[in-house]
Protein backbone atom coordinates (compact mmCIF):
# COMPACT_ATOMS: atom_id res chain seq x y z
CA UNK A 1 0.00 0.00 0.00
CA UNK A 2 0.96 3.66 -0.25
CA UNK A 3 2.19 3.90 3.34
CA UNK A 4 4.60 0.99 2.91
CA UNK A 5 5.85 2.39 -0.40
CA UNK A 6 6.56 5.74 1.25
CA UNK A 7 8.23 4.17 4.29
CA UNK A 8 10.73 2.46 1.99
CA UNK A 9 10.94 5.49 -0.36
CA UNK A 10 9.74 3.24 -3.18
CA UNK A 11 7.50 6.09 -4.28
CA UNK A 12 10.67 7.93 -5.34
CA UNK A 13 11.54 5.40 -8.05
CA UNK A 14 8.18 4.93 -9.75
CA UNK A 15 9.31 6.94 -12.81
CA UNK A 16 12.93 5.73 -12.88
CA UNK A 17 14.63 3.37 -15.27
CA UNK A 18 17.24 1.01 -13.85
CA UNK A 19 20.69 -0.35 -14.55
CA UNK A 20 22.72 -3.32 -13.36
CA UNK A 21 22.11 -6.42 -11.30
CA UNK A 22 20.86 -4.41 -8.33
CA UNK A 23 18.59 -2.12 -10.37
CA UNK A 24 20.18 1.20 -9.58
CA UNK A 25 18.10 4.18 -10.76
CA UNK A 26 19.61 5.63 -13.91
CA UNK A 27 20.79 9.26 -13.96
CA UNK A 28 20.85 11.66 -16.88
CA UNK A 29 24.16 13.36 -17.73
CA UNK A 30 24.84 16.96 -16.77
CA UNK A 31 26.36 19.08 -19.52
CA UNK A 32 25.90 22.59 -18.11
CA UNK A 33 28.35 25.07 -16.65
CA UNK A 34 30.47 24.04 -13.66
CA UNK A 35 29.27 25.41 -10.30
CA UNK A 36 30.56 28.83 -9.26
CA UNK A 37 30.92 27.34 -5.77
CA UNK A 38 29.87 24.45 -3.58
CA UNK A 39 27.70 24.81 -0.49
CA UNK A 40 27.29 22.00 2.10
CA UNK A 41 23.83 20.52 2.50
CA UNK A 42 23.71 20.81 6.29
CA UNK A 43 24.11 24.60 6.05
CA UNK A 44 21.30 25.12 3.56
CA UNK A 45 18.73 25.15 6.37
CA UNK A 46 20.53 28.03 8.10
CA UNK A 47 20.80 29.98 4.87
CA UNK A 48 17.10 29.37 4.18
CA UNK A 49 16.15 31.13 7.38
CA UNK A 50 18.05 34.27 6.38
CA UNK A 51 17.38 34.49 2.65
CA UNK A 52 14.14 35.74 1.04
CA UNK A 53 14.87 33.95 -2.25
CA UNK A 54 14.77 30.47 -0.72
CA UNK A 55 11.40 28.90 -1.31
CA UNK A 56 11.04 30.09 -4.91
CA UNK A 57 11.91 27.05 -7.04
CA UNK A 58 12.42 29.24 -10.11
CA UNK A 59 14.72 31.77 -8.47
CA UNK A 60 18.07 29.97 -8.63
CA UNK A 61 19.54 33.25 -7.43
CA UNK A 62 22.52 31.36 -6.06
CA UNK A 63 25.02 29.97 -8.57
CA UNK A 64 26.28 27.50 -5.99
CA UNK A 65 25.61 23.79 -6.14
CA UNK A 66 24.81 21.93 -2.93
CA UNK A 67 27.31 19.19 -2.03
CA UNK A 68 27.08 16.15 0.25
CA UNK A 69 30.75 15.51 0.99
CA UNK A 70 29.88 15.29 4.67
CA UNK A 71 29.49 12.70 7.39
CA UNK A 72 26.43 10.67 6.45
CA UNK A 73 24.45 11.71 9.54
CA UNK A 74 24.49 15.30 8.22
CA UNK A 75 22.14 14.38 5.38
CA UNK A 76 20.37 11.22 6.56
CA UNK A 77 17.34 13.50 7.02
CA UNK A 78 17.19 14.01 3.25
CA UNK A 79 16.60 10.28 2.79
CA UNK A 80 14.09 10.22 5.64
CA UNK A 81 12.01 13.12 4.30
CA UNK A 82 13.12 14.15 0.79
CA UNK A 83 10.00 16.18 0.02
CA UNK A 84 10.78 18.45 2.96
CA UNK A 85 14.03 19.67 1.38
CA UNK A 86 13.09 19.95 -2.28
CA UNK A 87 12.15 23.64 -2.08
CA UNK A 88 15.37 24.47 -0.25
CA UNK A 89 17.50 22.68 -2.82
CA UNK A 90 15.56 24.34 -5.66
CA UNK A 91 16.92 27.74 -4.66
CA UNK A 92 20.43 26.68 -5.69
CA UNK A 93 21.79 26.22 -9.19
CA UNK A 94 21.82 22.47 -8.64
CA UNK A 95 23.24 19.71 -6.50
CA UNK A 96 26.04 17.18 -6.55
CA UNK A 97 24.19 13.91 -6.06
CA UNK A 98 24.05 12.63 -2.45
CA UNK A 99 27.07 10.63 -1.36
CA UNK A 100 26.27 8.10 1.34
CA UNK A 101 29.61 6.49 2.12
CA UNK A 102 31.25 3.43 0.62
CA UNK A 103 34.03 2.19 2.89
CA UNK A 104 36.15 -0.88 2.38
CA UNK A 105 35.30 -2.23 5.84
CA UNK A 106 31.54 -1.94 5.29
CA UNK A 107 29.60 -5.10 4.47
CA UNK A 108 28.90 -5.27 0.74
CA UNK A 109 25.16 -5.20 1.47
CA UNK A 110 25.54 -1.79 3.12
CA UNK A 111 27.63 -0.48 0.23
CA UNK A 112 24.97 -1.60 -2.26
CA UNK A 113 22.25 0.02 -0.12
CA UNK A 114 24.15 3.30 0.09
CA UNK A 115 24.77 3.31 -3.67
CA UNK A 116 21.06 2.67 -4.22
CA UNK A 117 20.12 5.54 -1.89
CA UNK A 118 22.52 7.88 -3.69
CA UNK A 119 21.01 7.06 -7.08
CA UNK A 120 17.41 7.08 -5.86
CA UNK A 121 17.60 10.55 -4.34
CA UNK A 122 19.52 11.95 -7.30
CA UNK A 123 17.09 10.50 -9.85
CA UNK A 124 14.06 11.79 -7.95
CA UNK A 125 15.56 15.27 -7.54
CA UNK A 126 16.53 15.29 -11.22
CA UNK A 127 12.96 14.41 -12.18
CA UNK A 128 11.79 17.48 -10.28
CA UNK A 129 13.74 19.70 -12.64
CA UNK A 130 16.88 20.42 -10.64
CA UNK A 131 20.35 20.23 -12.13
CA UNK A 132 22.17 17.18 -10.76
CA UNK A 133 25.85 16.44 -11.22
CA UNK A 134 26.39 12.72 -10.58
CA UNK A 135 28.79 12.01 -7.72
CA UNK A 136 30.97 8.93 -8.05
CA UNK A 137 32.54 6.88 -5.25
CA UNK A 138 33.86 3.38 -4.71
CA UNK A 139 35.62 1.31 -2.04
CA UNK A 140 37.76 -1.52 -3.43
CA UNK A 141 37.45 -3.71 -6.52
CA UNK A 142 34.55 -5.65 -4.97
CA UNK A 143 32.41 -2.50 -5.32
CA UNK A 144 32.99 -2.14 -9.05
CA UNK A 145 30.13 -4.47 -9.98
CA UNK A 146 27.56 -2.01 -8.57
CA UNK A 147 29.07 1.38 -7.66
CA UNK A 148 29.06 2.71 -11.25
CA UNK A 149 25.62 1.36 -12.16
CA UNK A 150 23.09 4.03 -13.05
CA UNK A 151 25.75 6.64 -13.83
CA UNK A 152 25.68 8.19 -17.32
CA UNK A 153 28.41 8.01 -19.92
CA UNK A 154 30.04 11.37 -20.61
CA UNK A 155 29.16 14.77 -19.16
CA UNK A 156 30.17 16.15 -15.78
CA UNK A 157 30.86 14.12 -12.65
CA UNK A 158 31.85 14.99 -9.08
CA UNK A 159 34.17 13.28 -6.63
CA UNK A 160 36.08 14.05 -3.46
CA UNK A 161 39.84 13.75 -3.10
CA UNK A 162 39.72 14.25 0.68
CA UNK A 163 41.38 11.43 2.59
CA UNK A 164 42.36 9.54 -0.54
CA UNK A 165 46.10 10.04 -0.03
CA UNK A 166 46.48 9.41 3.69
CA UNK A 167 48.37 6.12 3.32
CA UNK A 168 49.56 3.62 0.72
CA UNK A 169 46.35 1.58 0.83
CA UNK A 170 44.02 4.56 0.38
CA UNK A 171 46.19 5.83 -2.49
CA UNK A 172 46.06 2.47 -4.23
CA UNK A 173 42.30 2.09 -3.77
CA UNK A 174 41.68 5.57 -5.11
CA UNK A 175 44.02 5.10 -8.07
CA UNK A 176 42.49 1.77 -9.08
CA UNK A 177 38.92 3.00 -8.67
CA UNK A 178 39.63 6.22 -10.54
CA UNK A 179 40.99 4.29 -13.53
CA UNK A 180 37.90 2.08 -13.50
CA UNK A 181 35.64 5.13 -13.31
CA UNK A 182 37.35 6.81 -16.28
CA UNK A 183 37.07 3.66 -18.38
CA UNK A 184 33.39 3.12 -17.59
CA UNK A 185 31.96 6.66 -17.44
CA UNK A 186 34.25 8.59 -19.83
CA UNK A 187 33.76 11.97 -18.11
CA UNK A 188 34.19 15.22 -20.02
CA UNK A 189 34.41 17.38 -16.87
CA UNK A 190 35.28 16.60 -13.26
CA UNK A 191 34.21 18.58 -10.20
CA UNK A 192 36.78 17.70 -7.53
CA UNK A 193 36.17 18.64 -3.91
CA UNK A 194 39.50 18.80 -2.10
CA UNK A 195 43.16 18.99 -2.96
CA UNK A 196 44.49 18.68 -6.53
CA UNK A 197 45.90 15.29 -7.46
CA UNK A 198 48.48 14.46 -10.13
CA UNK A 199 46.56 11.30 -10.99
CA UNK A 200 43.57 13.40 -12.02
CA UNK A 201 45.52 16.17 -13.74
CA UNK A 202 47.31 13.66 -15.96
CA UNK A 203 44.05 13.18 -17.86
CA UNK A 204 44.39 16.26 -20.03
CA UNK A 205 41.38 15.27 -22.11
CA UNK A 206 39.17 15.98 -19.07
CA UNK A 207 38.34 19.47 -17.86
CA UNK A 208 38.99 19.51 -14.09
CA UNK A 209 37.56 22.08 -11.67
CA UNK A 210 38.82 22.01 -8.07
CA UNK A 211 36.84 23.32 -5.11
CA UNK A 212 38.40 23.76 -1.66
CA UNK A 213 37.35 21.79 1.40
CA UNK A 214 35.06 24.33 3.10
CA UNK A 215 35.89 22.95 6.56
CA UNK A 216 39.56 23.76 6.01
CA UNK A 217 38.61 27.11 4.54
CA UNK A 218 36.59 27.91 7.66
CA UNK A 219 39.56 27.07 9.90
CA UNK A 220 41.86 29.27 7.81
CA UNK A 221 39.37 32.14 8.10
CA UNK A 222 39.54 31.79 11.87
CA UNK A 223 43.33 31.84 11.78
CA UNK A 224 43.89 28.22 12.73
Amino acid sequence: NERILKNQNLNLIKNCTFAGTFQMPRLLPYDGMPPSGLFPFHKTVHRRQNSPIIGNPKANASKDFVHFFLDDYQFERLWNAPERYLTTLSAYAGILSPDFSLYQNMPIAVQIWNTYRNRTLACWIQQHGLNVIPTVSWSDSSSYHFCFDGLPTGGTFALSSIGTQRNALSKRLFCNGFKEFIARCQPDTLIVYGEPLKLIDEHREIKVCYYPNDNLQRLHNYGR
